[in-house]
Parts: structure tokens; sequence; C-alpha cells
């Protein structure tokens, strides 16, 4: 059988999301979608099984919804006729990038009527499902590493907020029972609590601040005229700074010439990196990639005061309390701004330098993992990008896909 060029109005319907009060939670069984993704939780669906979700008004793209969900009225759902595959169809419109169709003079909206007039070329049903596993596949491994990541991030918290918050070893080691840590770092809590000026310490602590843990570089002064799309050399700004991990791959680039003699503003893999205007307190670390980026101004390097200390660092500053602490001490009207010496004299509690040591053996794998993990999902994510518009238009076979997977080690 050969492919046949349609139009989707001839392979689907585009049906209308509805509006729904009290979704904004997720503790219900089915999510609900708008243009922008999940956006809550809902005991009643109306798209049913596998479904693609098309945005309707604002962000136009497409999300894959691998269960029942609710769609509310910024949003359509598909209806795919039997001779379309459903998850085909998701990869196709994610090729046709619907963004492109945009209408109206505000918002940006998406016509039925403009989505149904785009050609696609519809191969065989059998060949659509052997195109969308394929493609599944790799979006299924970057879906897991992602999971990973969070699960791996959550731990690390977990340990920090027992061992440096909560003190569950000094309260364990008072009342007379184990720790349920090995020796080595059960010994160094000590068994007692006393107060301070921050509350409830364990003995032999101290009071310190931010700045006795960590020194915080500020970027360099890019001008707008050293703004370049085709340049190599990426630069992070306060956009890039994302939860747990920079996104690199859509930072702003300069020319290789702009960044000469710039060498202690270029960063490495692992850099923790905090925003100081608008995003104030978000910390993410720099991936490991082939082009490391250099620091903008108003984004900046947290530098741990010892190699101890990093782990303790990174893990303190992801934390949801200390983003709180400096988001309070943000100034400005039109957008939230922060110093370099406010954050650093926010006050932490100190444990013994050994302690830290012990934790960042505990931590330091798991951040290497996190990080090996994102390197992971952007090789997959590049080459899911690939293959797409190769594999939709028909210009790549699929036993050619499949061979190029194997190589991969995919």
């Amino acid at each position: 059988m050969t492919w046949a060029s349609m139009r989707w109005q001839d392979v689907c319907i585009l049906k209308y999301g509805k509006a729904l009060k009290d979704y904004k939670h997720f503790n219900q069984a089915y999510p609900v979608y708008g243009s922008g993704g999940v956006v809550g939780s809902t005991d009643t669906p109306i798209a049913p099984g596998e479904r693609v979700i098309v945005s309707r008004k604002g962000t136009l793209t497409a999300y894959w919804s691998s269960a029942p969900s609710h769609v509310i009225d910024t949003a359509f759902w598909l209806e795919p006729n039997p001779v379309l595959d459903a998850k085909w169809s998701y990869y196709a419109i994610k090729n046709l990038d619907i963004s492109t169709l945009s209408s109206g003079s505000g918002v940006p909206s998406l016509s039925r009527d403009d989505f149904y007039r785009e050609e696609l070329l519809l191969p065989p049903l059998k060949q659509q499902k052997a195109i969308a596993h394929i493609l599944g596949t790799l979006d299924d491994k970057i879906e897991l590493n992602q999971k990973m990541n969070q699960t791996l991030e959550e731990i690390a918290k977990a340990i920090f907020k027992s061992w440096f918050v909560d003190f569950d070893p000094v309260r364990a080691k008072k009342e007379g029972r184990p720790t349920g840590l090995p020796p080595e770092i059960s010994d160094l809590f000590p068994d007692e609590l006393v107060d301070s000026e921050i509350g409830e310490i364990p003995k032999g602590w101290s009071e310190s601040t931010f700045g006795e843990l960590a020194d915080i570089q500020n970027g360099y002064a890019f001008k707008s005229k050293d703004w370049n799309e085709e340049g190599t050399i990426p630069v992070v700004k306060i956009g890039n700074v994302k939860p747990m991990l920079v996104d690199v791959e859509s930072c702003s680039r300069v020319d290789s010439q702009t960044v000469a003699g710039l060498e202690r503003f270029r960063l490495s893999s692992g850099d923790a990196l905090i925003g100081m205007t608008g995003y104030v307190g978000e910390v993410g670390l720099v991936p490991k990639v082939n082009e490391l980026p250099y620091l903008n101004q108003r984004v900046g390097r947290l530098i741990a005061q010892a190699p101890s200390d990093y782990s303790f660092m990174v893990v303190m500053t992801r934390r949801k309390e200390f983003k709180l602490e400096v988001e309070n001490l943000g100034t400005g009207s039109a957008q939230a701004n922060v110093s370099a010496s406010s954050i650093k004299s926010i006050k932490v509690v100190a444990p013994s330098s050994d302690l830290k040591e012990k934790f960042g053996e505990v931590i330091n794998p798991i951040i290497d993992r996190i990080l090996t993990a994102a390197a992971e999902i952007e090789v997959l994510s590049e080459l899911r990008d690939t293959l797409l518009p190769k594999l939709i238009s028909g210009e790549l076979r699929i036993p050619d896909a499949k061979k190029f997977l194997e190589e991969a080690g995919i």
C-alpha cells in the first residue's frame, strides 16, 4: 500500500474541550489538560483512552495523554478516524508545528478550519503504528530519565531534611534508639540538642550564614549587540535557570570572539546557578554538555567555600524553604531583585566538616547520576527530533530507523 495525500479533515475530528470547576489539584484519578498541558485532575474525564490534546489558545502545541482525561475549553482533543493511528497523529502534529497556524491579533489561537485544511501524507495504518512505536520508545526513555531524576532529587532532599533540619539521628541517639546509619556516619552526630538564636540545633553545631558556606559570582554584562542567533557560544540568562537543571539548549548565543578574555565567566558541568532577578532564588545545575555556556548578569554562580561543602550547598539551595527566604529578600516594584550580599546573609545551621564530607559521599553519586541522565535525555531528544520529520515524511524507511536505533544502543 502507498502513502496517501490527504487533509486533516479527512482523518479526524477536533472536539472542543469543556469548562470544568474545581480541577486545580492533583489528587484525583484523571489528568485535566489545557493549552499548557496538565493543569489539574478530575474523576470525570471526557476524552476516552489514549488521545492527542491540541492547544486552542495560548501556547499552540500538542500533548499525548496515555490515559482518559478531561480537556478544558482552551484545548481540543482529537478523535481519529479508523484510518488514523492516534499516537502517529501526535507526532504528525508535532511535526506540523501548529503554532504557525496561529490566528488572532492578541492571544495566539488555532481555528479548527485552518487545521483541517492542512495537508498530510498518510502511510498505511501498520506503518503508522511502527513509526509511532519507534518515536514512542525514545519518548518513553526520556520520560523514564526525567522521573528518575525527580526521584533522585527527592531522595537527596529527604536525607538533607532528616540530617540537617529534623535532626533525626540526634533525636534517636538522645532517646537511646539506633540511628539506622552506618557507624562512621552515626558517630558524627551528637546526642543532644541545645537552644540557639535560630532555634534548637545539635550540640557542637554552630549558627552560621550562607556566605560562610558559599560565595556568589555575578555574571558578565553582555551587551545587546553581542547576541547572535548564529553564534556557537551559549550564555545562561535568568530564564534558562530551571528547577534542578539549567536549560542550556534554549540559551541565547554569542560569537567566540565575544567571550575572548571572559574565561572566568565560563561555566562547568555541575555548577550551581541562582536567579537574582525575576525568578529569584531558583537554582539549577549546569548539565553535561559539549559546549559549556557562559554566565550572564543577574545570574549567580554558587561556589562552595570548600569541596566538602558542595553537596550540602546544592541540596540546601534546592529546598523550597531556601527559595522562599531568597524571595523574601527581593526588592523592586517591577520585578524582584536580590543581591549576592543579601543571599549570603541568610542564616543557616553549620554541622561539622566531617559530617558534610560524609553527606557528600552519599549525595555526590546522586548528583552525578542526575547530570548523566540529563545528558542522556539531551541525546535522546536530539535523536527523536532528527528522526521525527524524516519518518513522518517517509524520507526514512522504518527498517533503516530501527537499524539507526540499534547502532545507537537503544
